[in-house]
């Protein structure tokens, strides 16, 4: 996913979000901890000095707590 061209990723997106998409708990954990794994790898092309590392270190934190607020929440859920 790092090597693609934003403008590829803006079009993906408009792609997916243009369709009705049914996706079951697990399907969302895996996309979730993919999502941070591609963030992570997005995040090794940044440069090497102190902004580097310090917006590095933001974005693979944000990216992380997306699965983990969600893993939370669905933990957290009554099954019926």
């Amino acid at each position: 996913m790092a090597d693609m061209k934003m403008s590829d990723l803006v079009q993906q997106k408009l792609f997916i979000s243009s369709k009705k998409v049914s996706m079951d708990r697990k399907l969302l954990q895996d996309r979730t901890k993919q999502f941070h794994i591609d963030v992570i790898k997005l995040c090794e092309d940044l440069p090497r000095n102190v902004v580097g590392f310090e917006t590095a270190k933001q974005i693979i934190r944000s990216a992380g707590s997306v699965g983990a607020n969600y893993r939370a929440h669905s933990s957290g859920e009554v099954k019926s």
